[in-house]
């Protein structure tokens, strides 16, 4: 027995060393046992950086734990514009085992108020935010308050809090073409730029791998934020922003409560300017934004960007602050920054634009904006064709420096809108009259649209007498951004002061919430536009030709030509947009009582006027100019066929029918109904199915697409096996469409090519639909 107690003794001993030593090696080196000047370079700021070696160190002081620290990732350099979704807010904290642990809390759990200390605690304890990160403890910091810790693996890894493939334009980096470049440390900073090359094996279209080799500079940082408080604000259904989502427990009902607050910059003021702002005078915010402008922006361009942010200083001062962005020269993404770089991989058409959020508040914290003057350059041919007769200069130079800064301009406001916390707001692009948009004094003061965030069409309405300057042809920052700018970072609390620019999402059923729309008056606006199209068209060569003279005009003409035909379809789409149409809104007491309102029957019938005047029965004669069309010959049947085949489907798509039914059911005999648009259809499409009329080939191919239309819509809602009003208005119509064709093929005063064209369609209904096997 007693042998037994030796042998358990000396055990015990042996286990209680090894864990001693398990322990010790966990235990953090001294500062002089971890820093060895010969071996090792120290960069000291806020955060030290220690490197050698190629190992990179960090030392995180004490006093910060628990308070907000700034981590991102970035492509500064190469074919890509990408900003780390892993970049954002972050905290650091004493972690168990020798451990630093990193966090980045996204819980959303509140209570409401501080009244109940025991419902506090209760949802404190409720859950844990997870550790995002622990980094073991290498060192002590030299006055023992602060930690050394090891960032290598997550420099040279691109993964982690320095991610840049997840996804990113970086999977697989080379190891020996990538690395760390320099580093530095600053008063709040340590800031991390690299290299990473990779390669990458592809299938090509000819059936052989090649090697796709990519290259990027990267920067990374963590920086200290400064304290502040960040108020936040309760969201309003009239505007459009994005918004955080908080359950909030009020602790005197024991309630919960789900509530949106809008993501926004921190504006707060100095603290001795504090009751200047609450008496309603503009003050500059304690912390501007700052922003910082590529060098390689050529000159003009950085106008561009300097005018953009202008115009919204403009209502930002009407809302309470002054001098909201400052220009600085230091290119590194911090907190509270916008950067604009010229280029890197941004697309042909359009900029892009990120930003960087503390996903718990809602605080704008970080963004950046990769453009060129490319999608200005695309959009010159449109202005010239819509807007050419207003700006004589335009007709002179169709590659027009002036007009790509207005249009880039243009393009850069609408961007900066939307980092600010304005979404696109569509009602409000088409809240403008045509007689606003024809009235100088209005367009100098407001421009084409009651907003710049998501406009792009310029002003096309206004008439050559109007003697409008062309640089108010063009959206700026206007009357609903003035109110959302109030109520986002000043004192506003109610609705937009028009109402005809309550926000609502984009909807292919709604007429006044389409990309690229101008004006209340869709219908007018659309036959402004064709006739000027008409009028320009042919001066094209013209032009042209007075423009480059002997050069070889031929990519010239086709993109002219093909914009052209493209401003046609759009206008004539635009008219089609009223039919089905209806305007959905958020129900909001004493303010907006209806959720739904339709189109009228008396616009709807305008409508189908316009498509049977500018699609059905249209006079296209002058887009055959033979000038132009040698240098791009359209197929003219092709493209009046393929053009009434685009209408009639918008006007058949279930969306479309659902909506003219729900009106019906609800308005009765004062709605435009599914029997009114199949009226029509009869009458411009089939000729009312009347052996007396003779219609063309394109008539004819015409029919033919309209029963492929109704086919597939049958086929698509299977209306053989479910039962339903919108079954049975297709299959009531399908019946009737084939009742009709049948009645006229067997009719003699049809003539043989009506026949056959007849015989076309029954064989197809029967084919691909009623003796379709199921």
């Amino acid at each position: 027995m007693r042998t037994k107690i030796i042998l358990v003794e000396l055990l015990l001993i042996l286990f209680n060393g090894v864990l001693v030593r398990g322990q010790n090696t966990n235990k953090p080196k001294s500062f002089d046992d971890f820093y060895k000047p010969a071996e090792m370079k120290v960069e000291k700021g806020y955060f030290n950086i220690y490197a050698g070696n190629d190992r990179y160190f960090i030392e995180i002081p004490e006093q910060i734990f628990e308070e907000d620290v700034f981590i991102s990732a970035q492509i500064i350099n190469g074919n890509s514009a990408y900003v780390s979704a892993e970049s954002g807010i972050y905290h650091f904290q004493k972690g168990r085992k020798n451990e630093l642990d990193l966090y980045q809390n996204r819980s959303r759990v509140f209570s409401k108020d501080s009244l109940d200390y025991g419902m506090i605690q209760s949802i404190e304890k409720s859950g844990l935010v997870p550790v995002y990160k622990s980094y073991p403890i290498q060192a002590m910091g030299k006055n023992e308050t602060s930690f050394i810790i090891e960032l290598t693996q997550d420099l040279n890894a691109t993964r982690g809090i320095f991610s840049l493939n997840k996804p990113g334009p970086i999977n697989t980096p080379d190891p020996s073409r990538s690395g760390i470049d320099s580093y530095r440390a600053t008063d709040d900073a340590a800031i991390f730029k690299g290299y990473a090359t990779e390669s990458t094996f592809r299938r090509s279209i000819g059936g052989k791998d090649a090697n796709y080799i990519s290259a990027y500079e990267f920067e990374m940082i963590i920086q200290k934020v400064p304290y502040h408080l960040h108020e936040q604000k309760e969201d309003h259904l009239a505007y459009g922003f994005n918004t955080v989502d908080h359950i909030e427990y009020d602790t005197k009902s024991y309630k919960t409560t789900n509530k949106k607050y809008i993501k926004r910059w921190n504006l707060i003021p100095n603290p001795k300017e504090a009751s200047l702002y609450e008496k309603g005078v503009p003050v500059a915010p304690e912390v501007p934004i700052k922003v910082w402008i590529s060098p390689l922006t050529p000159a003009p361009f950085v106008e561009s960007v300097k005018q953009a942010l202008e115009q919204w200083e403009q209502v930002l001062e009407e809302a309470g602050w002054k001098s909201v962005f400052e220009l600085v020269d230091d290119e590194t993404q911090g907190y509270k920054k916008i950067n604009f770089y010229w280029g890197n991989g941004t697309s042909e058409r359009e900029m892009e634009s990120s930003i960087v959020e503390n996903q718990v508040t809602g605080e704008l914290i970080a963004a950046r904006v990769n453009f060129m003057d490319t999608p200005a350059k695309l959009n010159l041919k449109q202005y010239l064709l819509l807007c050419g007769e207003n700006d004589p200069k335009i007709l002179k130079d169709p590659n027009s420096l002036e007009r790509r800064k207005d249009i880039l301009t243009q393009r850069l406001a609408s961007v900066v809108g939307e980092l600010l916390g304005i979404k696109k707001n569509y009602p409000a692009v088409t809240a403008f009259s045509i007689e606003q948009l024809q009235d100088r004094e209005w367009l100098e003061k407001w421009g084409t649209s009651a907003t710049i965030v998501g406009a792009s069409m310029p002003d096309y309405v206004t008439l050559k007498e109007n003697n409008i300057a062309p640089e108010y042809l063009f959206p700026k920052v206007s009357l609903y951004d003035r109110d959302a700018i109030a109520y986002l970072y000043g004192k506003r609390e109610g609705p937009p002061s028009l109402k005809a620019t309550f926000y609502a999402e984009e909807n292919m059923l709604d007429p006044t919430a389409q990309a690229t729309f101008i004006s209340n008056d869709l219908l007018r606006a659309s036959e402004i536009g064709i006739q000027k199209l008409k009028a320009i068209y042919p001066k094209i060569p013209g032009i042209l030709n007075e423009y480059k003279h002997d050069a070889d005009l031929t990519k010239d003409f086709m993109e002219f030509i093909s914009e052209s035909f493209s401003l046609y379809q759009y206008f004539v789409n635009q008219e089609a947009v009223y039919i089905g149409g209806q305007m959905q809104r958020a129900v909001i007491k004493g303010e907006n009582e209806d959720m739904i309102v339709y189109v009228s029957k008396k616009r709807q019938l305008e409508a189908l006027k316009s498509l049977e005047e500018d699609v059905f029965f249209a006079n296209l004669d002058w887009l055959t100019n033979p000038d132009l069309l040698k240098y791009n010959p359209i197929n003219m049947d092709k493209f009046c066929v393929d053009m009434s085949k685009n209408i009639l489907q918008r006007l058949f798509k279930k969306e479309v029918l659902l909506s003219l039914i729900d009106a019906e059911q609800k308005n009765g005999k004062k709605a435009f109904t599914c029997d009114d648009l199949f009226s029509f259809t009869n009458r411009v499409v089939f000729l009312n199915f009347d052996a007396s009329n003779e219609p063309t080939g394109r008539q004819l191919s015409t029919q033919i697409e309209m029963a492929n239309i109704l086919i597939e819509l049958a086929n698509a809602n299977n209306i053989d096996h479910k039962v339903h009003d919108l079954n049975a208005v297709i299959q009531l119509y399908l019946l009737h469409v084939r009742d009709a064709v049948a009645e006229l093929m067997n009719d003699d005063r049809a003539s043989a090519q009506v026949k056959s064209n007849c015989n076309l369609i029954l064989l197809r209904f029967n084919k691909e639909y009623f003796n379709k096997s199921s």
